[in-house]
């Protein structure tokens, strides 16, 4: 199974290298180095959610849409709520925040003031938890497979989004987005990567959670300035 992989991830960097020529020296917005804060409020993962006949949601935080095809779970949330703050917990910086604190906080700022903006919201939580920065994440979709691990009629797909907040002033220190639907290496070359870890095989939608949450936060982790 490694040599046909090798031999597959081989073939693909070849056919990427020559079909999109200087992909390889591009550097994101999210890949640059940031000065991590030393006290972090890392908050529950929010889920997103939709009007009747809605399709589509925009994060009010970077204005990146998303497509959602119907409302994410409750379960759904609290599993990448739990990889989430998996991946975080041996950092001493990022601060889990209760779920009830959060729900409580977001009421009675929006009975105080409706027309507060999601970032000033999340400002001020910021502000009462004696945090230095907020770290909000909201997951927009979560479909699960319907097949196997090697057979599938429809593929897990995940989009999801976190935002690093400076409560000082509202700034955005970093983000990252994710949004993928699970398609086979021959038709995906530029994610590899996502088959050199799993393996060749059809994901459930918490292993590609599992996935995208640890490119996300290894990625914030990997650039911080100490």
């Amino acid at each position: 199974m490694k040599n046909i992989f090798n031999y597959i991830l081989l073939t693909a960097i070849a056919t990427m290298c020559m079909s999109c020529s200087g992909f390889l020296g591009m550097q994101k917005k999210d890949d640059l180095a940031i000065n991590l804060p030393s006290s972090i409020a890392v908050l529950p993962v929010d889920r997103a959610s939709i009007k009747p006949g809605q399709n589509k949601i925009t994060c009010t935080l970077s204005d990146t849409t998303y497509d959602v095809d119907y409302e994410v779970s409750q379960d759904a949330q609290a599993e990448a709520t739990r990889l989430l703050l998996d991946f975080l917990k041996d950092d001493k910086r990022f601060k889990q925040v209760a779920e009830g604190h959060c729900i409580g906080f977001m009421h009675s700022m929006l009975k105080a003031n409706i027309r507060t903006s999601q970032l000033r919201l999340l400002q001020e939580f910021g502000h009462e938890l004696g945090a230095e920065a907020v770290l909000y994440s909201r997951l927009y979709r979560f479909e699960e497979r319907e097949g196997s691990s090697y057979s599938v009629k429809k593929p897990a797909s995940v989009a999801f989004s976190m935002t690093l907040i400076r409560v000082s002033d509202g700034a955005i220190l970093w983000r990252f987005a994710f949004d993928e639907t699970q398609a086979p290496l021959t038709e995906n070359l530029l994610h590899a990567d996502l088959y050199k870890e799993k393996g060749l095989k059809w994901l459930t939608a918490s292993q590609l959670a599992e996935f995208g949450l640890k490119k996300a936060t290894s990625g914030l982790l990997n650039n911080s300035q100490q």
